[in-house]
């Protein structure tokens, strides 16, 4: 399915600047693995869409295909952006900045430099024809604190890799919006899905054949819910939103990944039962101290599995040391 179709199904109202759109985020690189669509209900809705992974220029080019301006206190980040659109009602642009791999400083850095409290994970806006709202996102472990009992009964039976929970800011107030669950790459989701009110309609409002569920939610009332999902072509499916250990040393920062190994997942190094990978959090440490620090994590991995227990990153060598993610 080529990238022009799927925007014109879920573009809505703004099918007419579809070309363009698709023109942008060709140049840029982007195809159907850079997509999340959305749908909606128990009043089945779609027309809803993000693309993750987005420069700058990029960004600013799809603002003004649809006619918004351009947040330049938001872009003025270095940082990875999420573009995207809502036109299931009011058409709404979506400029968000991704800062969900930073360090905790950084990010409640970053969101004092916009006039915002704590360190979100994600920061951005959605801009009307006549107003802008600012939303922040925060990650958990698990189920977010704070779910309506419907995503909590939903979640019950399904294995997660953490959680999210999203706010609108109102007179510098971060006000609960919507809260979700992020299903594990080996959720058999056929069943609960289904158990969502009116999910078989909802879900023909997809614009491409679906793939992994990314991310379920109910609104703060746990009268709606919200589906994400990838295209089918789509194979980064997630095991966990939260490192199981950050490090930290002068010149930088790592959150560390666990996942079960299996040949198509990617990793640094790979013991008997995991793989292992790492994101940079902060800074620039150099080559030869990330490979020391992986060399260790690998150590400690190999011992738990001989011991049958879960590894435990205390004490980490070469001036590195463990921080709160």
């Amino acid at each position: 399915m080529a990238l022009i179709d799927i925007l014109r199904v879920s573009l809505g109202p703004w099918r007419a600047r579809a070309e363009t759109i698709a023109a942008v985020l060709a140049d840029a690189g982007h195809d159907l693995r850079s997509l999340e669509a959305s749908i909606r209900g128990p009043e089945p809705s779609g027309a809803r869409m993000m693309v993750e992974r987005v420069n700058r220029p990029t960004a600013t080019r799809f603002l003004e295909a649809v006619d918004r301006p351009v947040p330049e206190n938001l872009l003025a980040h270095a940082v990875p952006l999420i573009v995207g659109w809502d036109c299931a009602k009011e058409p709404l642009a979506k400029v968000y900045l991704n800062l969900s791999d930073r360090a905790e400083s950084e990010r409640r850095n970053l969101a004092a430099n916009l006039g915002l409290s704590g360190a979100p994970h994600v920061v951005g806006v959605n801009i009307g024809e006549e107003r802008t709202v600012w939303k922040t996102y925060r990650q958990f472990a698990g189920i977010p604190l704070g779910a309506p009992s419907a995503l909590q009964a939903w979640a019950t039976h399904v294995p997660v890799a953490g959680g999210v929970a999203s706010y609108t800011l109102r007179e510098g107030e971060e006000l609960a919006r919507a809260f979700f669950v992020a299903p594990r790459d080996d959720a058999s989701l056929d069943q609960a899905l289904h158990q969502l009110p009116n999910f078989e309609q909802a879900a023909e409002a997809l614009p491409y054949p679906p793939g992994q569920v990314t991310s379920v939610g109910f609104d703060h009332t746990g009268t709606s819910w919200t589906v994400y999902v990838k295209p089918r072509s789509y194979d980064g499916g997630l095991w966990s939103v939260e490192p199981v250990v950050c490090l930290r040393r002068d010149d930088g920062e790592l959150g560390i990944f666990l996942e079960p190994n299996s040949p198509e997942r990617r990793a640094y190094s790979r013991s008997a039962r995991h793989a292992i990978s790492y994101r940079l959090r902060a800074g620039n440490p150099s080559s030869a101290s990330v490979h020391e620090i992986m060399a260790w994590v690998l150590a400690r991995v190999r011992q738990a599995e001989t011991q049958n227990i879960e590894p435990v990153f205390d004490h980490p060598p070469g001036g590195w040391r463990v921080v709160a993610s």
